[in-house]
């Protein structure tokens, strides 16, 4: 499964995994993991940067427990709050080009949301 996350300590977190929830990059001090959706979420939508994280997830994986629902959401796609450990042990990270970025933004505005 193919999800983004946007930040603006991409470097820290290719290099270094994703830290515990009290490191930048996390919406609030609070979280237990990292927000992930399945198209990139913009500044206005709460994303706390502009630099945008591919995440990929063996497909045998199941998120479902981890998957936020609910009508509080400011945007129509889907999201998940995936731990940590989750995130390091199972995901493969790495940031977008500008080129890539803009793909992405691209393809989430022509897709239909679900």
């Amino acid at each position: 499964m193919k999800l983004f996350y946007m930040t603006d300590v991409a470097d820290l977190i290719v290099s270094e995994g994703f830290g515990p929830s009290d490191r930048a990059g996390f919406a609030t001090p609070t979280a237990r993991g990292g927000y992930v959706s399945d198209r990139p979420v913009g500044m206005a939508e709460g994303a706390l940067g502009d630099q945008m994280l591919e995440v990929l997830f063996p497909d045998t994986l199941d998120l479902t427990d981890y998957e936020l629902t609910g009508d509080g959401r400011l945007w129509g796609g889907r999201e998940w709050c995936v731990p940590t450990p989750v995130l390091n042990s199972h995901a493969s990270v790495r940031q977008l080009d500008g080129d890539e970025a803009d793909e992405a933004w691209l393809r989430s505005w022509l897709t239909p949301l679900t």
